[in-house]
């Protein structure tokens, strides 16, 4: 497909998805076909797979900018890093929030969610275990992961999200037994989801990698089960009903599940499957729209505000950033004070704390900087690879008293704040005794 018929392709591709009004919200899913990059991870058998060409990028960004999706769910992504970066060079910034933990696949294909409403939570089923399924000695837990993502409303509605991507089919029937034990156990963390918060909105989706029909999804789809999963897609005529082409054989793989509080929401014939260029990805993107009052106050991360641009700022989206500066210590919550900072989840905020160790990942591509000696016991600073230039005193941090702004997050439990713009640190050389 040449350059032009590509413009053309995502032209129509924009054109032809209308925008949903402003008090209303749009979930999607997409698998975006190893999105990796040319580096090589040495933890990740990822030799074998190419780096997603620019021109594919470029094509991807322009279809994922035509869905308009205020919360997109990802799959074979190879890492947060990737996926920052591809959000503020090809996206422009187009999501505030970026959620991708590495998880189980050998490969480094992982699961994310990229939000413009504030995260308040998120969590990793990577650690889940069961006894081998079907005799297969590997199928003792999810073959990548289910992400947990808890996004806020303005009007201060909760939704949770599980973004799957279940074990593929590679192997033919001898995979069965995995994904079907994946299925159980996801509907095992929807019991414990919804038993905790019964009226919460919940949203299953992603690409589970098999058919409507396969004996392996049907926990998920069985009428009986507490609390019911509504498959959306099903809104959608059975002719259209297809995301994927096998042999030449159109496929449904991917799909978006609901319980019934969110289901109320959906707004009537929104449910779409999405064709987008082959240059971009090999699947259909799945979306839905849903009633959500005060919905108009998205938050995208947009020009870096270090540029004196300005951002959102509280959960309450009422409240814009001044132009930033460098950061208040006088304004500042203490790092340690995590009761305070979980109350400031999703929102801009200053912290200060002196800095007891600096560290890299084990890929090298993420830098840890923590208040305290467990990562539990305070905030922390989180720079990746893309930023390592924009803070060149790293190395020399610790010990230091150090002042940060971000929005502030949560992963795995522990709270941290993303660096990336020159204008999110200070650092100030602590005397110590004469």
């Amino acid at each position: 497909m040449s350059r032009r018929n590509i413009a053309l392709t995502v032209s129509l591709v924009a054109l032809c998805i209308a925008s949903a009004r402003a008090d209303e919200i749009t979930l999607a899913t997409l698998n975006v076909h190893n999105l990796f990059d040319a580096n090589n991870d040495p933890y990740r058998q990822d030799e074998d797979t190419p780096a997603k060409s620019a021109e594919s990028q470029a094509v991807l960004a322009a279809a994922i900018k035509g869905l308009g999706a205020d919360l997109l769910a990802v799959q074979e992504v190879e890492s947060r890093e990737v996926l920052e970066q591809f959000n503020r060079t090809r996206l422009g910034g187009m999501y505030a929030h970026v959620v991708c933990i590495e998880g189980n696949d050998g490969r480094g294909i992982d699961v994310a969610l990229l939000s413009k409403l504030p995260v308040v939570l998120a969590a990793t089923y990577q650690h889940r275990r069961w006894p081998a399924a079907g005799g297969l000695p590997h199928a003792t837990s999810f073959a990548r992961d289910v992400l947990r993502v808890r996004v806020r409303a303005p009007d201060q509605t909760t939704i949770e999200l599980l973004v799957l991507h279940l074990k593929s089919k590679s192997g033919g029937e001898s995979s069965d037994p995995w994904r079907s034990r994946e299925v159980e156990e996801v509907r095992a963390i929807v019991r414990e989801i919804t038993g905790e918060q019964p009226e919460l909105p919940l949203a299953v989706l992603g690409d589970f990698n098999d058919l409507p029909a396969a004996p392996p999804l049907s926990a998920l789809f069985d009428p009986n089960a507490q609390p019911r999963l509504l498959d959306l897609t099903r809104e959608v005529l059975l002719a259209d009903r297809w995301s994927f082409v096998y042999n030449g054989e159109r496929q449904q793989l991917d799909y978006f599940l609901a319980t019934q509080p969110l289901r109320e929401r959906l707004v009537p014939g929104s449910v779409r499957f999405h064709r987008l260029p082959p240059e971009a990805t090999d699947h259909s993107a799945v979306s839905a729209t849903f009633d959500l009052p005060g919905a108009a106050e998205r938050q995208t991360l947009g020009p870096p505000p270090w540029a004196g641009l300005t951002a959102h700022g509280p959960p309450d989206l009422t409240t814009a950033i001044p132009a930033l500066g460098p950061p208040d210590p006088t304004t500042a919550i203490p790092a340690t004070d995590t009761e305070r900072l979980r109350a400031r989840l999703g929102s801009w905020t200053v912290v200060s704390g002196t800095v007891k160790q600096v560290f890299w990942s084990p890929t090298g591509k993420v830098c840890y900087v923590n208040f305290a000696a467990r990562a539990d016991r305070a905030l922390s600073g989180v720079v990746f690879q893309s930023a390592f230039d924009t803070f060149p005193e790293l190395r020399d941090l610790t010990g230091k008293s150090v002042t940060i702004q971000g929005l502030v997050e949560q992963y795995e439990g522990n709270l941290q704040i993303v660096l990336s713009g020159r204008g999110q640190l200070v650092a100030v050389a602590v005397r110590g005794p004469r």
